[in-house]
């Protein structure tokens, strides 16, 4: 199965590139880091559970009925959605973690094999449909589909996306998509191994080097930051902070003015 895939969105504006330090260094018992939303919490997976926390405050969602927790997409802190790659169910929570409404593929009148999901906004999600090989833009209360990309070759291995675009690595190519199903950029994916969420864009790992690409931006700009031999198993890359999960402890970086 496809490794567990962050499928976020920063609140922050991000512009260009930074050089970041390290600020500290805390312990978190979690199998991974999922980011940090416009409020301030924090979210992360252990044991199939999902936990969402702000100091005293904390709250925390599973169902393993429905298999392992795929991905979590916090874009809308009050419309979270946890993705089941086994079950093909979308489960739709509110900003408590309860439960609203679930999006189960399997009962979509067209046929559909979703490999990764991503939030667009108005009870629509990005699709990555494997049975397909196309991005496509799903009105999931219709039941119907709003756009479909062209096809593209090879297994969809991570996907990031906002309201109006869509990043979709697969093992030759990164595409950004429009809400369209239009490709807008492609990079030759072979020399990237990781893709990560950023405000406008993404950050790729290259061997020990990230960068930074967003819209309208034709290569990728190299980012200024020590990990100080630090395993990178999680990253949630911010304007004025990022994080990085090693597995054992979460590490935030401060951009420097």
């Amino acid at each position: 199965m496809k490794k567990l895939l962050l499928v976020l969105l920063f609140t922050s504006t991000f512009a260009t590139a930074q050089n970041w330090e390290l600020q500290k260094s805390v312990p978190l018992e979690a199998d991974s880091f999922i980011g940090v939303d416009s409020y301030n919490y924090m979210y992360w997976l252990e044991d199939n559970v999902l936990h969402k926390n702000e100091g005293k405050k904390a709250y925390s969602f599973s169902d393993n009925l429905l298999g392992r927790i795929q991905s979590v997409d916090i874009t809308n802190p009050l419309t979270v959605l946890v993705f089941y790659y086994q079950s093909q169910t979308v489960v739709v929570l509110d900003n408590n973690l309860n439960e609203v409404e679930r999006v189960a593929f399997s009962k979509m009148p067209e046929f559909m094999e979703v490999a990764t999901v991503g939030n667009a906004g108005s009870r629509r999600l990005w699709i990555g449909n494997s049975a397909t090989q196309r991005l496509e833009l799903l009105d999931y209360r219709n039941k119907s589909l709003e756009a479909v990309s062209p096809i593209f070759t090879g297994d969809i291995l991570e996907q990031v996306s906002n309201y109006n675009y869509c990043y979709v690595r697969t093992l030759n190519h990164i595409y950004l998509y429009n809400s369209y199903g239009s490709v807008l950029q492609k990079l030759v994916a072979t020399e990237y191994n990781r893709m990560f969420p950023a405000y406008n864009g993404v950050v790729l790992k290259k061997g020990t080097d990230w960068y930074y690409w967003q819209k309208d931006t034709l290569e990728p700009k190299i980012i200024s930051i020590n990990l100080d031999g630090i395993k990178v198993k999680n990253l949630f890359y911010g304007r004025q902070y990022s994080y990085v999960f090693d597995g054992m402890h979460l590490h935030m970086y401060i951009a420097e003015k």
